[in-house]
C-alpha cells in the first residue's frame, strides 16, 4: 500500500510485521511488536503486534490499516507508529 507521502507499506505474514520503505527505495522501518534485542518482531494479540498480518491500506490522513487476520480484526496504526485506539 501507498502512503499519502509515497512511503511504501508491506504486510510480511509469516514474520509477523509489517514492513516500510520510504519514497526513494531505501529500507524505512517496522510496524509491529518488535523486539530491541532481536529485532524481530512477535506473533500475539496486544494492541500492535500481529498474528498474520494479512493486507495493509492507508486513509488520507497517513493512517495504516492492517488486516490481522490470525486475531479477526483490523487495527490502524497512526503514522508515528502509534496504535489508534477505536471510539
Amino acid at each position: 500500500a501507498f502512503a499519502p507521502d509515497g512511503t511504501i507499506a508491506v504486510a510480511d505474514s509469516f514474520d509477523e510485521r509489517i514492513g516500510l520503505i520510504a519514497p526513494d527505495g531505501t529500507w524505512a522501518g517496522l510496524r509491529g511488536q518488535v523486539s530491541a534485542s532481536t529485532g524481530f518482531a512477535t506473533e500475539g494479540s496486544n494492541p500492535g503486534q500481529f498474528n498474520l498480518p494479512h493486507d495493509v491500506a492507508y486513509d488520507a490522513a497517513g493512517n495504516l490499516w492492517v488486516a490481522d487476520y490470525g486475531n479477526d480484526r483490523v487495527q490502524e496504526i497512526g503514522p508515528q507508529g502509534n496504535v489508534m485506539q477505536p471510539p
